[in-house]
């Protein structure tokens, strides 16, 4: 089987992660152990306008 992939637009990525969980889920990989707790820098619920 050829190798695949996929092109994802980023200029309308809002950091939720749906993409890899899909392509983990759909390759039948395991999770990575990792948790999310907004505080990287493509995920920041703590960063804001005030901050």
């Amino acid at each position: 089987m050829s190798p695949k992939g996929f092109f994802t637009d980023t200029t309308v990525c809002i950091g939720c992660k749906a993409c890899e969980v899909a392509c983990k889920q759909w390759n039948q990989l395991p999770d990575d152990g990792l948790f999310f707790t907004g505080m990287s820098l493509d995920n920041t619920v703590d960063v804001g306008a005030s901050t």
